[in-house]
């Protein structure tokens, strides 16, 4: 009878135990949830904090939260990085969701992060700025990019974007902005590895856009100790449909008379923070376009181009070039460029 009685105590006491921890948590979840609505409150507190932990100043148009599915989730609205002395990126988002991993937060006593979403991105990239002058010290530049490395691939475990665009700025050349429908970013120790499409335009299509993929290995807190590469693929990217949409400079009343199909496989190399090298694999492709009423078709069949910095510039050079003309073969052609400085 003894053995029984302990038995039912027991089990009395393990149910009670269940029962108080399970009303801690409702409390606990209601007293989150109360908060919540509050947030915004230390939005001030949010660009003083990373003023002094990154040393750049943000500006934050609103700052809220909600109760989501398993936890919590903050909204940062607006969020601006304006142009700053030495820092060559100016930034844009328009929402920035940043998922709360709840139970760990709550084991360790301290927030987790689970997830980031930045939607709506705009990056402007002063590559004159991030080149850097070096009578004027290039170390103090670099540093002012280091917490943009720590970020993005340390203290975030994994990230997205959706509908980004990148705009590369310089006085010696005009670029097209380059457009990225979504990316997904994960990092695992010292490997960083991301996946996405790019757009021609913002408002192409799925047949006009190139998969991306980065791989980058090495230490986030030593910028200079990372490498890695990127690749693209374009299959069967359309260009008559990007040209649909392309101003005729001839009859600006009609589309821009081109059609045609490319396919091709780049691969380029990082290290030291820069682009070290970069292949374009060419598959066969086509281009169609009109004449003084005559049709015309320029065809790529295989080959390559290798590109390839150095100290004064760049250089470019081709391998097994097979182009078609309305037809009719190319003599064997080998192609090479060279910059150095202005020239």
């Amino acid at each position: 009878m003894a053995t029984l009685f302990t038995a039912k105590k027991l089990s009395r006491f393990c149910w009670q135990l269940l029962a108080l921890i399970l009303v801690l948590f409702a409390l606990t979840v209601s007293l989150i949830r109360g908060l919540l609505p509050q947030v915004d409150e230390v939005r001030q507190q949010l660009v003083e904090y990373v003023k002094s932990e990154y040393q750049i100043d943000i500006q934050v148009g609103e700052l809220s939260a909600q109760w989501q599915a398993f936890g919590p989730a903050v909204t940062v609205d607006n969020l601006v990085i304006p142009t700053q002395d030495k820092l060559p990126v100016t930034v844009l988002v328009k929402h920035v969701q940043i998922k709360l991993d709840f139970w760990q937060s709550l084991l360790t006593t301290s927030p987790r992060i689970e997830d980031v979403n930045f939607d709506g991105v705009h990056i402007a990239l002063d590559i004159d700025k991030l080149s850097g002058n070096k009578a004027q010290g290039a170390a103090n530049q670099t540093a002012q990019t280091d917490w943009l490395y720590k970020l993005l691939l340390k203290q975030l475990e994994r990230f997205s974007l959706t509908d980004a665009s990148v705009q590369l700025l310089s006085l010696q050349h005009e670029y097209r902005p380059i457009h990225i429908r979504h990316l997904n970013w994960r990092n695992s120790g010292e490997r960083h590895r991301g996946a996405g499409e790019i757009y021609l335009d913002n408002n192409t299509l799925v047949k006009e856009s190139l998969s991306l993929q980065l791989d980058i290995n090495g230490d986030a807190t030593a910028p200079e100790s990372l490498t890695g590469q990127v690749y693209l693929a374009a299959q069967s990217l359309d260009l008559g449909e990007w040209a649909s949409r392309q101003p005729n400079p001839y009859d600006p009343s009609k589309k821009l008379p081109l059609e045609g199909i490319v396919n091709l496989k780049a691969w380029f190399d990082f290290a030291h923070r820069s682009l070290r090298s970069g292949l374009v694999q060419f598959e066969p492709s086509w281009l169609q376009w009109s004449m003084q009423g005559q049709p015309q078709k320029f065809e790529i069949q295989s080959g390559s181009i290798h590109w390839e910095p150095n100290a004064a510039g760049w250089e470019i050079s081709s391998t097994h070039l097979d182009f078609i003309t309305n037809g009719v073969h190319w003599p064997e052609l080998k192609f090479a460029a060279k910059q150095q400085d202005d020239a």
